[in-house]
């Protein structure tokens, strides 16, 4: 399943190569920045979509496409977004 996400870039971090062959690196994005109760999103790029980022800096305006998978682990649930595509919005 894919989801949209528009809104600003809180937080970029580094790359994480977490084996030979898996590189991961989040990107915090606040969504409904304007309500009572913004939300910070978590959402990773893996691998090849690591180079998405590239461009981003902190403070832009994007939107992402992500895919939204869920899992289950030792009677555990969990929840991950990954970037598909991204595009930086230019105001």
């Amino acid at each position: 399943m894919t989801i949209e996400i528009k809104g600003t870039v809180k937080v970029l971090n580094l790359t994480e190569q977490v084996t030979d062959k898996f590189a991961k690196k989040e990107v915090v994005v606040t969504i409904d920045q304007d309500s009572k109760y913004p939300q910070d999103i978590s959402i990773q790029a893996i691998n090849d979509k690591i180079s998405l980022l590239d461009s981003v800096e902190v403070g832009d305006s994007v939107t992402i496409v992500a895919n939204l998978n869920g899992r289950e682990s030792k009677g555990r649930y969990y929840n991950s977004l990954t970037i598909f595509k991204l595009n930086v919005d230019k105001f």
